[in-house]
């Protein structure tokens, strides 16, 4: 059976971690337990396309990731691929592969079940959101410094939070500490909240705007803290996806690389979502997306560009083609285009 090459190189350019997730491998900070050997500590590493294991010296591409999980042959390793991904194969290749009487029995390796300590725990993040309101320091980042639309900011549900006391001490009156370890946020070593203290807090709603992610940025002057954390065992999504259950078929939609580059889109009156950053893209989620008009702007960095050819190639296997709109020079995302030039019209 042939594969014909450009189906091999789209599924050579699938990215490894968001294959290997789909097939239930359970990963952290791009860091996994090898499928392949009993392995107490993290030996199987992703980055972009590619996959290896440290211990095993085996490695490759997505492709050879589901050769090795499910001992198939190339071929098959390439139409489950594109089944499970929604790549088109011509006709010829499929009545070839339905003749293999390929069977989903094939598919039984054993692949650990992700732990119950970390799924979404909506309970917790549902009380945060509703605990939690904005207040002085982020109405100063978000209104004044960023000059983001105040009806946005409250359509998003967006919360911000100085005091840790208060929230833990609500949290702890609601759930138990254990709960509270698991689903990352409070720290097991001295029961302190694991939230960087100035955040905001940005909830993130799926189709049906049912609250699926809970993610904090941090606003305060330190540069050792990172700036975006995502917490209750929040995985990577896209943010803002419940505006296309208000969208028509090619109807204008903004992809943009981060959370505040969507608030700034938002706030100039386009429909907009994100992807949490250049390197967090959920592609199991972009396909809802295929029916509009596409459109990025990306950061003016190689993380961006990156960004932006991936998405492409990603939108070019449903006949949609994203459309780049670049920047002005000097200028690195489309929040600081959006400031400089709502500061202008003061």
């Amino acid at each position: 059976m042939y594969i014909p090459d450009n189906i091999v190189n789209i599924l050579h350019k699938l990215d490894c971690e968001t294959v290997a997730r789909k097939f239930g491998i359970n990963i952290v900070k791009h860091q996994a337990h090898c499928f392949m050997h009993e392995d107490k500590h993290p030996s199987l590493a992703f980055k972009n396309n590619c996959w290896k294991c440290f211990a095993c010296d085996k490695g490759g591409d997505a492709i050879s990731l589901i050769k090795e999980m499910f001992n198939l042959s190339f071929q098959e390793s390439c139409i489950l691929l594109c089944e499970q991904f929604n790549i088109i194969l011509p006709n010829s290749v499929k009545s070839e592969f339905d003749n293999m009487k390929f069977s989903k029995l094939k598919l039984t390796r054993q692949i650990k079940t992700e732990d119950n300590s970390l799924v979404f725990d909506n309970e917790v993040a549902t009380s945060i959101v509703e605990f939690l309101t904005l207040d002085k320091l982020g109405k100063e980042f978000l209104l004044k410094e960023r000059r983001l639309s105040p009806d946005i900011i409250k359509i998003m549900n967006i919360k911000s939070i100085e005091n840790s006391n208060v929230l833990k001490d609500m949290l702890l009156s609601h759930f138990d500490t254990q709960r509270l370890i698991k689903c990352k946020v409070l720290n097991e070593s001295n029961n302190s909240l694991t939230i960087n203290i100035p955040s905001i807090v940005i909830p993130y709603y799926d189709i049906n705007n049912n609250l699926v992610a809970l993610q904090t940025r941090y606003i305060g002057t330190r540069d050792n803290i990172p700036r975006f954390k995502l917490i209750c065992n929040s995985s990577i999504k896209l943010y803002n996806l419940s505006i296309i259950s208000r969208l028509n078929y090619g109807d204008q939609l903004f992809i943009m690389e981060g959370i505040t580059d969507c608030l700034a889109m938002l706030s100039s009156g386009k429909n907009a979502i994100a992807i949490q950053s250049a390197t967090s893209i959920p592609e199991m989620e972009l396909d809802k997306l295929s029916c509009f008009s596409l459109f990025m702007v990306p950061d003016k960095d190689e993380a961006g560009r990156k960004a932006y050819n991936r998405l492409y190639q990603f939108f070019l296997r449903y006949g949609n083609q994203l459309t780049r709109i670049d920047l002005p020079q000097n200028i690195k995302d489309y929040s600081e285009y959006y400031t400089k030039i709502h500061s202008k019209n003061k």
